[in-house]
């Protein structure tokens, strides 16, 4: 209870200057608190647009990952199948190598028969046989020494060599064992059948040589052209 009169008053008076400076304070301590809880709810919602914008950015992270994985399955895809389009030309191409491979194979001896018989048409134009099975066993002679003699020279060739002896006039019973001597000598000199044979016919008939001398003047020959290659 208050009491009356001047020490009343100034008691009231002390009370209330104590409880304004309790409300200032107070006030102050409540603007404080104001204040840091407005920094909370300030930062609570920066953090919140911080986890949202982070999401997003996940969100959007997860789209270039998937956009990615698609695209190197497709790439997986397509090299895959660029693999297979590559295996699948080796297969053809060795299949089409073998394919002329054995065309080359099966055609062989058709070609070789065929130059055969083109160079025993030339024989038979310029030797004169008398009869058909004289001209077939010069073909059997000729085959022969590819064969049973292992004369190093293709039958065309051994052919073209006997066409040119006979276009030298040299005798048909001849023919056989001339033919043997210009297919070594054309072996030796790396020429055609026709070269060694026109060679040596020559030989024999513008030096009006034996058979047996014109192979010791081939011998000779050979013998100096090795001597010159070693020197």
């Amino acid at each position: 209870m208050v009491k009356a009169g001047p020490e009343g008053a100034d008691k009231f008076g002390k009370d209330l200057e104590v409880a304004k400076g309790r409300v200032l304070r107070l006030n102050t301590f409540l603007g404080e608190q104001q204040r840091k809880l407005d920094e909370h709810r300030r930062a609570a919602r920066e953090a919140g647009i911080a986890v949202e914008r982070l999401e997003e950015q996940a969100k959007e992270l997860g789209v270039v990952l998937e956009n990615l994985r698609s695209k190197y399955d497709r790439l997986g895809a397509a090299m895959a199948a660029r693999d297979a389009n590559l295996a699948r030309r080796s297969a053809l191409r060795g299949q089409m190598m073998d394919a002329v491979a054995l065309g080359v194979a099966l055609g062989a001896p058709v070609k070789a028969a065929m130059d055969f018989e083109s160079a025993m048409a030339d024989v038979k134009k310029v030797v004169n046989f008398e009869t058909p099975g004289q001209f077939k066993a010069m073909g059997q002679d000729i085959l022969a020494m590819t064969t049973r003699d292992r004369l190093p020279m293709a039958a065309e060739q051994i052919a073209a060599i006997v066409a040119a002896a006979g276009q030298s006039g040299i005798a048909r019973r001849e023919l056989k064992g001339f033919a043997r001597d210009p297919a070594r000598m054309g072996v030796a000199f790396d020429l055609t059948g026709e070269q060694s044979g026109a060679m040596m016919a020559n030989w024999r008939a513008g030096m009006g040589l034996t058979q047996p001398r014109v192979v010791m003047l081939a011998d000779a020959v050979i013998c100096s052209f090795s001597a010159q290659l070693r020197a």
